[in-house]
């Protein structure tokens, strides 16, 4: 109950925010809004990785809203909405799976989903409400097979995490935080590594989405996705050369800046700090693997924002720092 009712909480909040005209804002949250408006509806394709299931599940979502009087660029809003509310129900119970206070969990919860960045970006049509909850699932599936073992557990973490690097490749940086939770199991994952391949490769078979609609004449396409050069483009193509440039010694200090300035737009930046203090405490107090994973979760991704940089503040900065909010939290065990 608390679970649901958390995320139907935040979803009733972004309702009073969703965008509902085309977008013609400038600003680094919109980047990609205009284009998603778009693509959805004819149910076309987005731009580098291509996002198959953001799309193919975001162009049945808007279809389906269609007769019910909702304009695409609504619906497309409303998309977002719906896997931010998701993601902080499963912020929720990935907190009642540590015991925390079922008040507590709720309060935080609602507490990330409130934060600047995920309040905006769950209004816009933008891909990375579902990101969230795509690493979200994930953690909760690893965290569920490191302490069950169960062979059915890790096949849902083996789609969820595929899923999830398919999806938003810099979720890569989270393997390792995955790792540490699933470790204590290292002879199951031997046992049932075939079918937990099995489940990956056949999930990735989304992907074939992108050159179907192509070839089925979809009016609204990125990269030519129904040939194979544009194929494997879209699959392949990482962005690195456009938006990674390693700091020089003299941009450091800018670099941190920038960090500073994307995470304080959110939350206040001793808050910041007490939550990753929690994570710390919890890893010498409660068990350093659990408490550690999460603790992964919440430092590489701002250590990304030193690198993703396009000589201003854009849109991969602002997202990139979202799973460090979601782990701000202490770590309670009863």
């Amino acid at each position: 109950m608390a679970i649901a009712g958390s995320g139907i909480l935040i979803f009733i909040v972004y309702l009073s925010t969703v965008q509902s005209i085309p977008n013609g804002s400038p600003h680094a949250y919109t980047t990609d809004v205009g284009e998603i408006q778009n693509a959805l509806p004819r149910w076309g394709t987005l731009h580098f990785p291509g996002y198959p299931l953001y799309s193919l599940i975001g162009s049945i979502f808007a279809t389906i809203l269609r007769p019910f009087g909702i304009q695409p660029a609504l619906g497309t809003s409303l998309f977002s909405a719906v896997w931010g509310a998701l993601s902080v129900s499963l912020l929720a119970a990935l907190s009642l799976v540590f015991s925390v206070p079922v008040l507590a969990a709720v309060a935080t919860s609602i507490l990330f989903g409130l934060a600047a960045s995920v309040w905006v970006d769950a209004s816009l049509a933008e891909v990375h409400t579902m990101t969230v909850a795509l690493l979200l699932v994930s953690i909760l599936a690893a965290l569920q097979f490191g302490r069950s073992g169960k062979r059915s557990t890790l096949l849902w973490l083996s789609l969820f995490s595929t899923q999830a690097v398919l999806h938003q490749r810099a979720l890569v940086f989270a393997m390792p935080a995955l790792l540490l939770l699933v470790w204590p199991q290292w002879r199951a994952i031997r046992r049932y590594i075939l079918p937990a391949i099995g489940v990956a490769l056949s999930s990735a078979l989304i992907y074939l989405y992108l050159p179907l609609r192509d070839w089925m004449g979809a009016t609204w396409t990125f990269n030519a996705p129904g040939s194979w050069q544009g194929f494997w483009t879209l699959l392949l193509d990482t962005k690195v050369d456009r938006i990674i440039d390693a700091p020089r010694v003299t941009e450091i200090g800018d670099r941190i800046s920038g960090l500073r300035e994307v995470l304080a737009h959110d939350w206040p930046i001793a808050l910041l700090a007490a939550g990753i203090l929690g994570l710390v405490i919890a890893c010498f107090w409660k068990g350093w693997r659990e408490a550690g994973a999460l603790l992964v979760v919440a430092l590489v991704f701002p250590l990304l924002t030193t690198i993703i940089w396009i000589g201003r503040i854009g849109d991969a900065a602002l997202a990139v720092n979202l799973p460090t909010y979601a782990m701000q939290r202490w770590v309670w065990r009863s």
